[in-house]
């Protein structure tokens, strides 16, 4: 009589901890859940704000392009589409 006490009590012990534990992880399953949920909908917003301002297409690399336009374009840009200051003689003329 003494050992099935014993085993009855460890049953009973081992269905109380499994209860709390199986408790536990459908709780935290219901949480994420939740925030799956509003992370899809941030996600959605995200995706719209992304169609609204558009793609832009990717710039060809520079490594295949002409190494002398580049330049030009380079020194362009530095000078803010103004056209190139001449220069003084050393005279002072």
């Amino acid at each position: 009589m003494l050992w099935f006490a014993v085993w009855t009590v460890l049953v009973v012990g081992a269905a109380v901890v499994l209860g709390l534990v199986a408790r536990s992880v459908f709780r935290k399953g219901v949480a994420l859940v939740r925030e799956m949920g509003e992370a899809a909908e941030l996600l959605g917003e995200a995706a719209e704000q992304a169609e609204r301002l558009g793609s832009h297409p990717d710039p060809e690399p520079a490594v295949f392009a002409d190494p002398h336009e580049l330049r030009r374009e380079r020194d362009r840009r530095r000078r803010g589409g103004r056209q190139p200051a001449r220069r003084r003689s050393r005279t002072g003329v």
